[in-house]
């Protein structure tokens, strides 16, 4: 798990709805402005009994993760019958970072895949209709149940995430590659290093100002990818 939950601005005592949901539905919303994970958390949590809307999550500020109402109980952030059978759902705060979005997003399908495993519902993105369970989008829920909003595609896509790339995410999660160092060897090449390792190396050369050195020796470090 790479991301941690604040519990800042978590619900507690007889703040909230009482009820259990039964283990459905994972619904994945936005915030649907232009604020992030922290401002909207806060939001739900001071103002939860007026606005009658509060989630489980807030996930945004460059993947963070704050927790507002309870997991396994009734969160308002969809209809009285999908909210009846939703023991998760997350918003995902706005940003017009890149960068930022990344960090976000990532978290935003790490948690939904972990909320899922957790209640045994299958990694599946808006799938079916009413009664068949998984992981659906407020759009989804507007579709199927009820309701207006269209939430999360219309921030996820121009931004680069298509309904396809989400399902895709969703199934199988997002995954990252890191570049390993290796110490060179007496006898080592760039060939023997690449074919050994079935990788590519990502450091080329050895740079002296501006004249490049191809010559590397034992004891230098250099980057795989």
């Amino acid at each position: 798990m790479s991301y941690k939950i604040s519990k800042k601005y978590a619900l507690s005592g007889p703040e909230g709805d009482s009820h259990k949901t039964s283990s459905k539905f994972i619904i994945l919303h936005d915030v649907g402005a232009n604020s992030g994970a922290a401002a909207n958390a806060s939001y739900f949590k001071n103002n939860w009994r007026t606005a009658q809307t509060y989630v489980a999550f807030v996930v945004g500020d460059g993947g963070k993760v704050y927790q507002v109402g309870t997991p396994g109980y009734v969160q308002w952030g969809a209809g009285s019958t999908a909210n009846a059978q939703a023991p998760v759902q997350i918003e995902l705060g706005r940003t017009t970072s890149k960068s930022q979005f990344k960090k976000d997003y990532a978290a935003y399908v790490e948690l939904a895949r972990d909320m899922a495993k957790k209640y045994g519902i299958p990694l599946t993105l808006d799938a079916g209709g009413a009664s068949t369970t998984g992981v659906k989008t407020h759009r989804w829920e507007t579709d199927h149940i009820w309701g207006s909003h269209v939430d999360p595609y219309g921030y996820l896509s121009p931004m680069g995430i298509s309904k396809a790339q989400l399902q895709k995410n969703i199934k199988n999660g997002i995954k990252t590659t890191t570049n390993k160092i290796y110490t060179v060897k007496k006898g080592d090449s760039w060939w023997k290093i690449a074919t050994d390792h079935k990788t590519t190396v990502a450091k080329l050369a050895v740079l002296h100002g501006k004249k490049v050195i191809s010559m590397l020796y034992p004891g230098d470090k250099i980057k795989l990818k």
